[in-house]
């Protein structure tokens, strides 16, 4: 899915210590909606 790769520009984007915790709330967040 494109989410994926949204995520992994993310994490070349920020520092991936900094942006990890937030974009597994993202990414539960995400899949809450979704299903």
């Amino acid at each position: 899915m494109t989410f994926l790769r949204f995520s992994l520009v993310l994490l070349r984007m920020f520092s991936a210590a900094t942006i990890e915790p937030v974009l597994t709330l993202m990414m539960r967040a995400f899949t809450s909606i979704v299903s």
